[in-house]
Parts: C-alpha cells; sequence; structure tokens
C-alpha cells in the first residue's frame, strides 16, 4: 500500500517482487524506482487514471507495460483500491498487480492471424468460404461468389447451399463425412467411390 504522506511503499507481496523484477533482500524499492520501470509510452496515461479515479474517490483498473532493466516487457493489470479517513483524506492505498503478458501476446496473435485471413479473404486471389452444418453458405469471398456464379445478394438471402453446389455423386460421401463431423469433431479424408 502506498502512504500519501511519505509516498512510501509500506508492503510488496513475494509476487510483486517477481512481477517487478525486484529483489526482496534488498527491501522495498521506493515509488521513484517504481515509477521508472512504468514504460514511458504509458506513463502519462496511467498518472491521469489514477489520479482522477483518487479525484473521483472510487477505485481504479489501469493496463500498463513495464520495462526490466534486461530489456525485457511485461503487460500488468493494476487495481487500486483507496482508502479514506472519516475526513475524506487519503490514507492508503491498496493494490493488485497481475502480470498478464501471456494474455496480451495471445490476443496480439489472434489478432495478427485475423488480419492475415482478412487480407487473404480482401485480395480474391482465392475462393474463401465459410459454411454451416446445415449447407448453408455464411460468408464468402468475391473470388468465390465469381467462382460459383452467384452475388452478394444471394449469400446475404441464404440462397447460396452447399449442397447446391455439390455434384449429386458426391452427397452421400458429404453426408457420412457431416455425421461424422457432428459426432467427433473429425472427418478422415474420404474419396467419392
Amino acid at each position: 500500500a502506498l502512504s500519501p504522506a511519505t509516498t512510501k511503499i509500506l508492503y510488496w507481496s513475494e509476487e510483486c517482487y517477481r512481477i517487478w523484477g525486484f529483489d526482496p533482500v534488498q527491501g522495498l524499492p521506493n515509488r521513484e524506482t517504481v515509477w521508472r520501470r512504468i514504460h514511458p509510452g504509458d506513463r502519462d496515461r496511467m498518472y491521469k487514471e489514477t489520479q482522477e479515479a483518487l479525484r473521483r474517490k472510487r477505485d481504479y483498473k489501469v493496463d500498463f507495460r513495464i520495462v526490466l532493466p534486461d530489456g525485457t516487457v511485461k503487460y500488468l493489470e493494476a487495481i487500486g483500491h483507496h482508502l479514506f479517513s472519516e475526513h475524506g483524506e487519503l490514507v492508503q492505498v491498496v493494490g493488485t498487480n497481475v502480470d498478464v503478458s501471456e494474455r496480451k501476446r495471445a490476443e496480439e496473435a489472434l489478432r495478427e492471424s485475423e488480419a492475415k485471413i482478412r487480407r487473404l479473404v480482401d485480395a480474391n486471389i482465392l475462393g474463401i468460404v465459410i459454411w454451416n452444418l446445415e449447407g448453408v453458405i455464411f460468408e464468402a469471398n468475391e473470388a468465390f461468389l465469381r467462382m460459383v456464379q452467384y452475388g452478394r445478394e444471394d449469400l446475404v438471402s441464404g440462397r447460396v447451399r452447399w449442397t447446391d453446389l455439390t455434384p449429386a455423386e458426391w452427397h452421400d460421401c458429404e453426408e457420412r463425412a457431416l455425421t461424422e463431423l457432428k459426432e467427433t469433431g473429425t472427418v478422415q479424408p474420404y474419396e467419392k467411390e
């Protein structure tokens, strides 16, 4: 917790030391040392958000980055609870810090993957289609629609069905594959009989 009178850290858990990269043997770090570990690009925003919460006498939740001495960047989520005296003066701030670096990296990887897929879809180099197990095509790019000679309005109206685009001799194989997919969640490669 932080005491406004002394602007001093009074207690840190072992996890806080680990997250922030401080050695507990060296004792509690001072606020200035902690502040310098906050990523320069996040300091102003973090200061404004925490000060606004203090002004409104509300708790806060803020995401920010820290940079360890070895250059490692971590993403943290901090929650702070202000404790006030009966006269409305700030007495302490009790806070938690959670290292959310893995979640942030996974979210970024997902965004990058989705962006790559979107670029492929929008490039119209190859036909891309998404359909449900009932055979209704609910998403397709322009290249696919050109290949099957349907328009966007046909897609939006639900008139484009996978079974209508598949030769009749493949319907039995597709039905077996769909049944297998529904029952097991996977489909083994199959050939037309």
